[in-house]
């Protein structure tokens, strides 16, 4: 099995306030040993790969991250979604058309503007017309 990612120090999450954990992605090779059954099958109907490692790593991290501060083993914290009432059918999962191209979108106009060939503010405003024309797109 792969080594987990380095987390929070206990003692530093037992003390109370704020604490920001930072994710470095979607990829974590092991992490899935830390998800129930039920979760298990839950990553599985995801229907894109970024999707479902951010939900295993997610969940994982959020089991580590209450270990830790706990002291109680990583694989026996429940994790209860409360949602308050059920879903309706106008609430149910992402309702962005065309999700993926406008992540893709978003990525590629991140990394130009990473390899210096336009302003941040430049990416953002190209992120947003193409991304528009893509969900444009999706509803014709």
């Amino acid at each position: 099995m792969a080594p987990s990612p380095p987390i929070a120090s206990a003692d530093a999450l037992r003390r109370p306030g704020i604490h920001l954990v930072l994710s470095t992605g979607d990829r974590w090779p092991g992490a899935a040993h830390l998800l129930t059954t039920a979760e298990r099958a839950r990553a599985d109907a995801f229907r894109h790969e970024q999707s479902r490692g951010e939900f295993v790593v997610g969940r994982a991290l959020v089991r580590r991250l209450v270990a830790a501060a706990t002291g109680l083993p990583a694989r026996e914290i429940p994790i209860k979604q409360m949602m308050g009432k059920a879903p309706t059918e106008n609430s149910k999962g992402v309702r962005l058309p065309n999700l993926p191209q406008v992540r893709d979108i978003m990525n590629e106009e991140y990394e130009n503007m990473l390899a210096g060939k336009q302003t941040a503010q430049q990416a953002l405003d190209n992120a947003v017309t193409r991304g528009n024309a893509a969900i444009k797109e999706a509803g014709q």
